[in-house]
C-alpha cells in the first residue's frame, strides 16, 4: 500500500516536470519569434540544446535550459543564436555577427529628432 503511494507520487512529480518543460518549450519559440521580428529575421526551427533543474522562479523548483535557434536575413543563409530561459523567462540571447537585411526591409528609425 505504502509502495503504491510512492509510486503515484513520483508519477505526479515526472509528470509536473514534464508539463513545466512542455511550458518552457512554448516560451521559447514566442521569445525566439519576437527576437527574430524586432530585427526583421526569418525565424526557421527552434530546439531544446541542455535543460537542467534549477531554483527560483515562479515555482521554486524548474528549469534553467539553453535553446538553440536557426534564423536567416536573406531567405538562403542559415545562422545560429543561443538563447537561454529559466522556467519562462527570457535571461539573454547570444547573437552570432550576421549582415543587416536589405536597406528596403529594414525597420525605419523611432528616435525623435533634437531640434523638433
Amino acid at each position: 500500500m505504502l509502495g503504491d503511494v510512492v509510486l503515484l507520487m513520483v508519477l505526479v512529480f515526472v509528470g509536473l516536470w514534464f508539463w513545466q518543460l512542455r511550458q518552457m518549450a512554448e516560451a521559447s519559440e514566442r521569445h525566439a519569434k519576437r527576437a527574430c521580428n524586432s530585427q526583421n529575421l526569418q525565424l526557421l526551427a527552434v530546439a531544446l540544446q541542455r535543460a537542467r533543474p534549477a531554483f527560483g522562479g515562479n515555482s521554486g523548483l524548474s528549469w534553467r535550459g539553453n535553446y538553440l535557434f536557426e534564423f536567416s536575413t536573406d531567405g538562403v543563409n542559415r545562422l545560429q543564436a543561443t538563447m537561454t530561459l529559466h522556467g519562462q523567462t527570457l535571461l539573454g540571447i547570444d547573437w552570432p555577427v550576421f549582415p543587416e537585411p536589405e536597406w528596403q526591409h529594414a525597420p525605419e528609425s523611432k528616435r525623435r529628432s533634437c531640434c523638433g
